[in-house]
């Protein structure tokens, strides 16, 4: 009789075990995180490299380069094991505005996250100029300096190394603000320098120009459409 209680007393404790293990098992995870968001090169055709959001806390923010249309991006998003989101991932999205995602975990609980996706600045933004002098045909040695704002405004100043004093090939103009390199650019000139200053003169020019860092190489021709490059000068920035 005492051993049939024994046996008894063991299977209701290994079947509390069970059952305790079973409770456990069934415990739904809370888990409602966004781990990674990536813009991938392979999905994205405007994209020449991986853009890696940042995230800090529920918010995200996802720097693409000068010249990118955020109107459809396809993004890769890992998020917590066990976890959905929505709206769906891996879809092309519209990034314009800032875009909410809701994390929901498996017990049902949610977190949501904003994600921003700012397009950075022209990389031609600032001054640039020829660290040495450059022989430019019918000018001679050049000193060449040239300035572009970030709403396009140009000014292009080329001295004589000489005498110190602005060649009159010197201009203020306008150019599209959304010019990407390696293309050509048109300027539409609004003054040249003129017996000493700058003189109201409208005609169009054709540049181009390609960034690397603090570098740039920039073409010119004193036409547009270009039939020729006038010079093309490499250049590093100062401000």
């Amino acid at each position: 009789m005492k051993k049939n209680y024994f046996f008894l007393a063991v299977l209701l404790f290994m079947g509390g075990i069970l059952f305790t293990s079973c409770e456990k098992e069934e415990e739904l995870s809370d888990k409602k995180e966004i781990l990674s968001f990536v813009f991938e090169a392979s999905k994205n055709a405007s994209l020449g490299h991986n853009v890696i959001g940042s995230i800090s806390g529920t918010d995200i923010v996802a720097e693409v380069p000068f010249g990118t249309s955020t109107n459809n991006l396809i993004p890769s998003i890992e998020i917590s094991a066990k976890a959905g989101i929505g709206p769906i991932a891996g879809v092309s999205t519209n990034y314009s505005n800032p875009v909410s995602y809701t994390v929901t975990a498996e017990n049902g609980s949610t977190k949501v996250f904003t994600v921003n996706v700012p397009v950075a600045p022209a990389p031609y933004i600032g001054s640039w100029e020829t660290e040495t002098s450059v022989n430019i045909s019918n000018l001679g040695l050049t000193h060449v300096k040239v300035s572009i704002s970030e709403i396009g405004e140009m000014t292009m100043e080329l001295r004589s190394t000489i005498t110190g004093n602005l060649f009159s090939h010197s201009i203020k103009g306008q150019m599209d603000p959304m010019s990407i390199s390696d293309t050509d650019i048109c300027v539409n000139q609004t003054h040249r320098w003129l017996d000493g200053q700058w003189t109201a003169e409208i005609t169009q020019h054709c540049i181009m120009y390609a960034c690397t860092g603090n570098q740039m190489e920039f073409k010119y021709c004193l036409c547009f459409p270009k039939d020729q490059w006038w010079f093309i000068v490499s250049m590093v920035k100062i401000e």
